[in-house]
């Protein structure tokens, strides 16, 4: 399993993005690199709860997008943390509250309590599943 790695912008704005292959077993591999990511930016403070979010906005891609792949991105604002996953399913997700018997369905219910902000927009290919969490704001050079 390949997954590519590449910056997409000077070190003062640091992003990371992944192309990801349908495959569950692409999760793991995004968690760790969301906290060698973060680490290397000086926030390892917000590894864990990041990775919870990338965790569930990648697995609702693989599970509900399975024929499109999907693209990840980490990106750093001046007081922001962003995630994105996006994929070509038109297939908008939703906030359920799952039965406590229930194995799935509770994803976007941990994103909405864990992001500062978390929303869906539409593209021209499918979607975009995003969340912001509030970090330390950060000096640009």
């Amino acid at each position: 399993m390949e997954t590519r790695c590449f910056s997409l912008a000077p070190v003062s704005r640091p992003k990371v993005a992944a192309w990801l292959p349908a495959d569950p077993a692409i999760v793991g591999h995004v968690r760790a690199l969301t906290a060698a990511v973060l680490t290397e930016w000086g926030l390892s403070k917000y590894v864990f709860t990041t990775q919870l979010i990338v965790s569930e906005l990648v697995t609702n891609a693989v599970v509900h997008a399975p024929r499109s792949g999907s693209r990840f991105r980490l990106a750093v604002g001046n007081a922001t943390l962003r995630c994105v996953v996006s994929d070509d399913s038109g297939e908008l997700p939703r906030v359920i509250h799952a039965r406590p018997d229930e194995v799935h369905g509770r994803g976007l219910l941990l994103v909405s309590e864990l992001a500062h902000r978390w929303g869906i927009r539409t593209t021209a290919t499918g979607k975009a599943v995003w969340a912001v969490l509030r970090i330390p704001a950060r000096n640009a050079d």
